[in-house]
């Protein structure tokens, strides 16, 4: 039995690898676009407040001084209310704030969208570790609490 060679242009070739990788790139996109419009359809604005460090519960000040040297995220219901908590870890200066752009809830989950704000370009910072947190809370809530 004879080896058989099939035999094609270079052209052909890359052709073919163009078909695949375009068919791919399609897929993948479709795909990721699927996904950002069933996470991103938003229901409904949340009521929200962002508490100072004297308003949080002791038990959640606990779990955050245990977690604040990575970036953390957890929700604990307590009573009436639900608190989303997002840490950033270590920071190397002063300087650092949370802003919260946007709690709502999607169609099957809460979503908090918070971002770490650096010190302002004129702004004396101190040499100092910090640990930027923040702690929002919402009525209580049974959904999944997704952070972004």
């Amino acid at each position: 039995m004879k080896n058989k060679i099939f035999k094609c242009t270079v052209r052909q070739m890359l052709h073919s690898i163009l078909c695949i990788v375009a068919l791919v790139g399609l897929c993948v996109a479709l795909q990721g676009c699927k996904i950002e419009n069933q996470e991103d359809k938003k229901v409904q604005d949340l009521d929200f407040t962002v508490l100072k460090d004297k308003e949080i519960p002791q038990d959640i000040l606990d779990m955050i001084e245990g977690k604040k040297y990575e970036a953390f995220q957890f929700t604990k219901t307590s009573g009436p209310y639900t608190y989303l908590v997002v840490g950033y870890g270590k920071q190397n200066t002063s300087g650092y704030s949370i802003q919260v752009e946007d709690v709502y809830l999607g169609e099957n989950s809460i979503y908090v969208k918070t971002a770490l704000l650096g010190p302002k370009k004129d702004e004396a910072v101190s040499e100092v570790e910090t640990f930027p947190y923040v702690v929002i809370k919402i009525e209580a809530r049974d959904e999944t609490v997704i952070f972004k």
